[in-house]
């Protein structure tokens, strides 16, 4: 499937379903999301203040759309009912150094 081409984890972050609740969105005024290959969102997240996790474009409509977010994210945050944008986007999240070391193999 297309949600298969995304790592599971990529430099410090997790890959989740979509989450209800993302937090404020990080942007300025001339553009809400950025087109972005994956590990260039993630530098950008890093490189943003307050940036803790973002909403990344699967393949298809939204194709690599990077929108960064403040929002705190978990494996246990409520995922998006909305079926249709949780088959768009992916929620990719920090992981604290804790998970980072137990998600190691």
């Amino acid at each position: 499937s297309v949600l298969d081409a995304l790592p599971m984890i990529v430099d410090g972050y997790q890959q989740r379903s979509l989450v209800a609740d993302t937090g404020v969105d990080l942007y300025d005024y001339r553009a809400k999301c950025y087109t972005k290959d994956l590990s260039s969102c993630v530098a950008y997240c890093d490189e943003t203040p307050s940036c803790s996790s973002f909403s990344y474009g699967v393949p298809g409509m939204y194709t690599h759309k990077c929108c960064l977010k403040m929002g705190k994210v978990t494996a246990n945050s409520t995922a998006n009912p909305d079926v249709t944008l949780a088959k768009q986007w992916r929620t990719f999240y920090k992981l604290d150094q804790e998970s980072v070391l137990d998600a190691l193999p």
